[in-house]
């Protein structure tokens, strides 16, 4: 589960890689940095990457999974590990409404 190719999005992330002060400024003042942007799920666990860098969490790991919205109306899918790591995916993912169902289906296997 992945957004089409943006070029401004290249620019940002080869900007965060570049001066990694900038990712984790734009994590702290823009939400949409700290949603994923690339949804890997496989029997193991999930994976995701973003702005904020990239999170791995084997299906043993996951303590929480919510879908809600976000403070300003938009939908999401919050999943959270039991050490406290946090993945939160839009529903402008492309496929979110597959992913919250496999991620149901594996959390709760």
């Amino acid at each position: 589960f992945a957004y089409q190719h943006c070029p401004f999005r290249e620019v940002t992330h080869a900007a965060a890689r570049r001066a990694p002060v900038i990712r984790r400024i734009a994590v702290r003042l823009w939400p949409s940095a700290r949603r994923a942007e690339q949804v890997d799920i496989s029997a193991a666990g999930i994976t995701a990457s973003g702005l904020f860098g990239s999170v791995a969490m084997g299906w043993q790991d996951v303590a929480t999974t919510r879908r809600g919205r976000t403070p300003s109306g938009r939908r999401r899918l919050v999943v959270r590990a039991r050490d406290g790591r946090r993945l939160e995916v839009a529903s402008t993912l492309p496929g979110f409404e597959r992913l919250c169902a496999a991620v149901a289906g594996h959390a709760q296997a």
